[in-house]
């Protein structure tokens, strides 16, 4: 029972003064992932392909654009764009291993070759046997 019949209450039973009510708490969600499906192309082509793009570093121009490794260099089959993390990446790594071992080897050449946005350098693949 109030001691003073005339205040109001300024709360509901069973909360503090002053909390207001909030959504009830949530899981942190992760940030969205830039996925894509790729192979890695074997040291040699990697060192053919490396020889062939040491003489671009000389050009002008050169210091602006993003070189990446060569141990990061591949071979991009597919991109996905921003993934959310949530259970998609084990299921798709999973579909894509098995995918790998029914593909006999492809071999490629370099064919073409680019930037993208003026930062970071392509170069295209295309199998022989195809025209």
């Amino acid at each position: 029972m109030d001691r003073d019949p005339g205040r109001q209450r300024d709360r509901a039973p069973g909360r503090q003064p002053g909390c207001q009510p909030g959504p009830p708490p949530t899981r942190p969600r992760r940030p969205a992932q830039r996925l894509f499906a790729a192979i890695l192309p074997p040291p040699s082509a990697v060192a053919e392909l490396r020889a062939a793009v040491a003489p671009l570093r000389t050009l002008s121009g050169a210091r602006d654009l993003r070189w990446t490794r060569p141990e990061d260099w591949h071979v991009t089959l597919a991109f996905y764009g921003e993934v959310p993390d949530e259970d998609v990446r084990p299921e798709l790594e999973a579909r894509l291993g098995r995918a790998a071992h029914r593909t006999e080897p492809i071999r490629l050449r370099v064919h073409g070759a680019g930037h993208f946005g003026g930062r970071a350098l392509w170069a295209g693949a295309k199998c022989p046997a195809r025209r």
